[in-house]
């Protein structure tokens, strides 16, 4: 029948969009630098047609090999073209938010693996974490503070915290629901920190995070001195904020957030 066909169809192009996002995997380990970019720029192309098949398939690969077992260019070469996927097709509501956690974690776990301060696999995993936090907060920002150590004596990962501090510094306002947690972490780590690369990233990540506070602040004083019957910007925002109460925090603008946080607070 023309259904029977048409599954067929369909399964024989899911077959080869398969092979064709393995083979593009396999050629990122290419030893040849123009290969490996022809790779990242054919992901690019082919995520036009099957975004979820290339993003879902290149995160998947990354979690089921070891950093310890797998090629540093390879990984590096992955992680760029998911970067590369998401800033050329991806808004906040493109992809549901369990891939967007999926690529999360598997930046973050190469985050952990590396250990050379001047790593650019390490620089591309931070870079892919800082993009699909702002994409998924909600998700990001926990897998974040989890990484920091609970304890004065744990020393937090070198990437960790330059991924803290670049997303304090993109998006301050994503930041800010978390503000509480993230700061239980920080502060208790703060006298420990002694070497100078770290102790920039913690200015880093600590002026970021002042300047969410100014934020909140502001949102604070504008909800305050909003005043619904003069029609003003500030009531009409005000009045969206407080419709956006009952709203499931996924779909709340970051300004939304802001101010659930603040009422919460």
């Amino acid at each position: 029948s023309f259904c029977t066909l048409l599954v067929c169809a369909f399964d024989k192009m899911r077959d080869v969009a398969e092979k064709a996002v393995a083979t593009f995997i396999a050629a990122a380990d290419d030893s040849n630098a123009d290969v490996r970019d022809q790779v990242l720029q054919s992901f690019r192309i082919y995520a036009g047609k099957d975004l979820s098949g290339v993003v879902i398939s290149i995160a998947d690969w990354l979690l089921n090999h070891k950093p310890s077992s797998s090629p540093e260019k390879q990984r590096e070469v992955l992680l760029k073209s998911l970067l590369e996927v998401l800033k050329a097709h991806v808004s906040v509501d493109t992809l549901p938010a369990a891939t967007t956690e999926k690529v999360l974690k598997a930046a973050l776990g190469d985050m952990l693996a590396v250990s050379e301060l001047s790593s650019s696999w390490g620089q591309a995993a931070t870079a892919l974490f800082v993009h699909t936090c702002d994409l998924n907060p909600s998700a990001g920002m926990p897998m974040l503070i989890d990484a920091v150590p609970s304890s004065a004596g744990g020393t937090t990962p070198f990437y960790v915290l330059n991924a803290l501090a670049d997303f304090a510094a993109a998006a301050p306002l994503r930041m800010a629901p978390h503000l509480k947690e993230l700061l239980k972490r920080l502060v208790p780590l703060l006298g420990t920190v002694k070497q100078e690369n770290p102790r920039m990233l913690f200015s880093r990540a600590l002026r970021g995070i002042g300047t969410a506070v100014i934020h909140l602040e502001r949102f604070h004083n504008r909800e305050r001195h909003a005043d619904p019957a003069a029609g003003t910007e500030d009531a009409e925002a005000a009045e969206g904020d407080e419709d956006a109460a009952t709203m499931p925090t996924e779909q709340l603008t970051p300004r939304s957030q802001a101010c659930q946080y603040l009422r919460a607070s």
